[in-house]
């Protein structure tokens, strides 16, 4: 994944589809093959994450439900489980912010 730094949010003038679309990219070359399938997840979760911590710098991410950590394994089931697992983590922290009654 690689970041952009020409491209800018709109808090700085930018427009937020390209922030969102070229900020952040894959290096398709530099992604690993067991990880192919799952390449846009990952780039997707790593964005809303982005969001998240721009928007609330000091929020904490909610603790992952079920499976924490991640090991080596033979099994493709295994590791996309995981990736699943981070990437509903990441969606729910952000969606939740965004619902989440505005600060007085």
């Amino acid at each position: 994944i690689s970041e952009s730094a020409r491209v800018r949010d709109e808090r700085f003038g930018g427009p937020a589809a390209d922030f969102w679309q070229k900020h952040f990219t894959l290096e398709e070359r530099a992604v690993p093959q067991f990880l192919a399938a799952s390449r846009e997840k990952i780039l997707h979760a790593g964005k809303y994450l982005h969001v998240f911590f721009s928007a609330a710098p000091s929020k904490e991410l909610p603790e992952p439900s079920g499976r924490a950590l991640l090991r080596y394994s033979r099994s493709r089931h295994d590791y996309v489980e995981a990736i699943d697992g981070a990437y509903r983590r990441a969606s729910a922290a952000l969606l939740g912010l965004f619902m989440s009654p505005a600060p007085d």
